[in-house]
């Protein structure tokens, strides 16, 4: 990740979803994505590599990470100085680096702001 100017980056936070033909028999209503239809959550190989389970599909991107292992007992995913970068659904942290958002009724971000979110994007 150096090459794109993150330094101490260990890894990028997305969903990519995977839609299912058909509603699970079991708990089916917890696939049910914000986009319609059902999905699981996989990395750029079409792999699982983490899952958490407890909130339905449809929760925001950022509530599930706020409360996964991953978020919660830190220590034990990042050394000094490492963190995670994701897009504008995540809250920035001292773990997470995340696009900035418009807010406020703002038209268009400044341009400093556009720019990072452009490098991040690039990553």
């Amino acid at each position: 990740m150096i090459t794109y100017g993150l330094p101490n980056c260990i890894g990028i936070i997305d969903g990519t979803l995977i839609f299912l033909t058909e509603e699970p028999e079991w708990s089916g209503e917890d696939f049910n994505t914000w986009k319609g239809g059902y999905a699981v959550v996989c990395d750029d190989h079409g792999r699982v590599i983490y899952y958490y389970i407890g909130w339905p599909g449809s929760t925001h991107d950022n509530h599930s990470f706020r409360n996964c292992k991953l978020c919660l007992q830190e220590e034990d995913f990042f050394s000094l100085y490492e963190y995670i970068i994701g897009d504008s659904a995540f809250n920035p942290s001292a773990r997470m680096v995340s696009a900035y958002k418009k807010t406020g009724g703002q038209s268009c971000l400044k341009a400093d702001n556009e720019f990072f979110n452009n490098k991040l994007s690039s990553a």
